[in-house]
């Protein structure tokens, strides 16, 4: 339904009937929306320390590896239990482009389609997403970001 009235919405500013400035959005809850907001960091993130251990890492004893009827349910679990978006795991979110954590990043500057006049009072922030992203240690104090 979100999908039939953005794209309704859309063909009425291209028809110049409403503001460009109006956008449809599907909230989800605040924890499905934080899954959102921090997907594609988490995921880079995982690459980049990922790339990094794997020339340091070391042989398994076996003990990780599941037999049997646990290796069984893991599968049914994992068949079932899939989720559409890597890093989302929420099995509902359906569309990522119309969620309010998108929307986030877009006005934030980290992704395309938000409007660039507001990103820059969100520098701090795009900085520091890009940092834990890209897998870089952050230090024991804690980091304050103020947003105006």
């Amino acid at each position: 339904m979100a999908n039939a009235l953005d794209r309704e919405l859309q063909q009425m500013i291209r028809a110049n009937k409403t503001p460009s400035s109006r956008y449809v959005v599907r909230l989800h809850s605040v924890k499905t929306e934080k899954f959102i907001v921090l997907r594609e960091a988490k995921l880079g993130r995982i690459k980049a320390l990922g790339a990094s251990s794997k020339s340091s890492a070391t042989k398994s004893n076996g003990v990780d590896k599941k037999k049997g009827m646990a290796a069984s349910f893991y599968a049914h679990c994992r068949t079932f239990a899939a989720c559409k978006f890597d890093g989302v795991q929420d099995e509902r979110v359906q569309c990522l482009e119309l969620s309010v954590g998108q929307r986030m990043l877009q006005i934030a500057g980290l992704q395309l389609g938000g409007p660039s006049d507001q990103s820059a009072g969100f520098a701090e922030f795009a900085e520091l997403y890009e940092k834990y992203k890209t897998g870089e240690d952050f230090s024991d104090e804690m980091t304050v970001i103020s947003i105006q």
